[in-house]
């Protein structure tokens, strides 16, 4: 994970949160021609530092977060041999390409490319007037240089033509929406290759008796033996299951005596002001700090990398089962329908990207990266592909299929308080 800046006419004066997002260097360019460069780095692939912007043809790219084309190298120096520099389509169609989580700029005299990945899993906010253009990871970086941002959308790639000042977009990804599979069995080898592609030794997992991060949990005690997990302790837990998964695990518990030990000058800092536009970093962020204690330990061992369930509830099931809501947000209590396109994108204009940024930004301040497996596009591809009928069969079925299959601590949804049975919303 890094934090990134380009911007025409100036060097950025706001950098500080960008450097934390990157704690193991920072490097400013400016190229005369082109314009002004930061990139702030976090290794989480390979051996290789590969500090940023880096140079391609004519221009100059900008690249934070994760690709998983070509996991035998670094995956920024994969794109740097791999970036066709022709044509603007060119560079379109190899962001096309790209499989994983990423925030993407291309800087040439003509054009600027930028974008983030299919669901936005990192952070890319522009500015843009007669006069200035600017693109950052975190929105604080440009409020504080011109007053306002714009969140780059998701799934979008945004072309600038430098001489005109248009800006226009083109779709990144086309979901096929055909409902024809009636078995999980690509679902799950999908679901595999995403955990084996995001874990590695610097990993640690973000542990709870639920289903989304129980099947990540699972996957990982299936081909790996270091495994690293967090969990902190809350009520609403299945605690026999609990206490199962904690028996498998090397389990770190979190309880309430130790929520608060974070130093008051960070505990204290409002990360509201990183992203304006996430009212959720409010209230959910920072102000449980049973999440700033699992960075601060992962710290201590030097773990870079946090894997979450982020995107379970919103992709897999819209916070309902069977036509019940389990949520307020919930858009069809998750009953998916013959017809995939009356409802998808489902995620967008929803929760999605309170709860996830929330995530990404706060692991973020304090140097980690966060990854989300159950996000993977070809994993969420798959899954969208498997028949309405094996969909709406049984709650997150894929999910807990796999489970079973594996015998791993598993409570159905009835007998799981966490998961709102007990406190779904009449709509």
């Amino acid at each position: 994970m890094c934090g990134i800046y380009y911007c025409n006419k100036f060097a950025l004066p706001y950098n500080k949160t960008l450097r934390r997002r990157g704690p193991e260097s920072w490097n400013e360019v400016h190229h005369p021609e082109l314009g002004y460069f930061g990139h702030s780095l976090l290794t989480t692939r390979g051996n290789n530092t590969v500090e940023g912007p880096i140079q391609v043809g004519e221009g100059m790219f900008l690249y934070n977060g994760n690709t998983y084309n070509d996991v035998s190298m670094n995956d920024t120096e994969w794109i740097a041999e791999n970036l066709i520099t022709d044509t603007v389509d060119d560079i379109i169609q190899f962001i096309k390409l790209l499989k994983g989580e990423y925030a993407f700029t291309y800087v040439s005299e003509e054009k600027i490319i930028f974008c983030t990945d299919h669901f936005g899993l990192k952070p890319l906010c522009y500015f843009n007037d007669d006069t200035h253009f600017a693109v950052a990871s975190l929105a604080d970086t440009l409020v504080h240089s011109f007053g306002s941002f714009t969140r780059c959308t998701p799934n979008k790639i945004y072309i600038l033509d430098r001489e005109t000042n248009n800006l226009s977009t083109v779709t990144n990804k086309e979901w096929n929406l055909e409902q024809t599979v009636n078995n999980w069995d690509n679902v799950w080898e999908c679901f595999e290759q995403s955990v084996k592609d995001r874990y590695n030794s610097w990993c640690s997992l973000n542990l709870s008796s639920g289903y989304d991060s129980g099947v990540i949990a699972c996957a990982v005690n299936k081909f790996f033996t270091d495994e690293d997990c967090y969990y902190v302790y809350n009520s609403n837990e299945a605690e026999n299951v609990m206490a199962e998964r904690i028996a498998l695990h090397n389990v770190t518990v979190i309880d309430d005596l130790h929520r608060w030990k974070v130093p008051r000058k960070i505990s204290n800092m409002d990360l509201s002001l990183i992203a304006p536009d996430i009212p959720d970093l409010d209230h959910n962020g920072f102000a449980n700090m049973g999440d700033a204690n699992i960075y601060m330990n992962m710290l201590s061992k030097n773990k870079k990398i946090i894997l979450g369930g982020e995107g379970g509830d919103d992709i897999y099931s819209d916070y309902g089962h069977a036509g019940k809501h389990l949520r307020t947000w919930s858009k069809f209590g998750g009953l998916f329908p013959k017809n995939l396109h009356t409802v998808w994108p489902w995620h967008e204009n929803s929760m999605w990207k309170e709860f996830y940024n929330r995530t990404e930004i706060s692991a973020g301040f304090w140097g980690i990266e966060a990854r989300s497996p159950l996000m993977c596009s070809d994993l969420v591809q798959s899954w969208l592909n498997t028949t309405h009928t094996l969909k709406n069969k049984e709650y997150k079925g894929w999910m807990s299929q796999y489970m079973q299959n594996h015998n791993y601590p598993f409570a159905h949804i009835k007998d799981f308080p966490k998961q709102g049975y007990n406190r779904a919303t009449k709509q």
